[in-house]
């Protein structure tokens, strides 16, 4: 991809590879917490990285709505890079895919990331992912072709603490 931007970011023990057309630095903001938000995808109306700061302070993650309309995700990391939430868009535009490693978890945008970094091949293909692929042409709610990758529901809140997957709530 040449005309995508790239950029790496550490944090705490998280590593990100953000790929964006714009600015990479425009969708990373650091919150007064020390926590890094990454905004991914393209939303259509402007919020400012302060007014999303005041409403996670005001409402806590647990009632956080994403004030972006359009596709769009965002990550939020705490300072050490052990605890993640990821809010989904409502028509579940992106789809985010995640796997647990050995040394952490793997989550990605782009199915074939998760795939290579995960080592997934033929030997871990989802019967049940298989069926919906073949009948249905798509895969339902966190199914994907392998039994050890799932994807996250569309307008939902997902954790990961120390790369483990923790779950998601509507």
């Amino acid at each position: 991809f040449p005309w995508m931007r790239k950029q790496l970011l550490n944090v705490g023990m998280a590593g990100l590879s953000i790929w964006s057309r714009h600015e990479p630095a425009q969708a990373v903001h650091l919150g007064p917490d020390g926590s890094v938000l990454i905004l991914v995808g393209s939303p259509m109306n402007r919020v400012s990285w302060a007014e999303v700061t005041r409403q996670l302070e005001r409402q806590g993650e647990g009632g956080f709505v994403l004030p972006w309309e359009g596709r769009c995700v965002l990550i939020r990391l705490s300072p050490d890079g052990q605890y993640w939430t990821i809010w989904t868009d409502w028509v579940g535009a992106i789809r985010i895919y995640h796997a647990r490693l050995a040394g952490g978890g793997l989550v990605s945008s782009l199915e074939p990331v998760v795939v290579a970094g995960a080592g997934l091949g033929p030997e871990g293909l989802s019967y049940q992912g298989v069926v919906e692929l073949l009948h249905y042409g798509h895969f339902f709610m966190e199914e994907t072709l392998y039994s050890d990758m799932h994807a996250l529901r569309p307008d939902s809140r997902s954790h990961w603490r120390a790369g483990e997957f923790q779950g998601t709530t509507a």
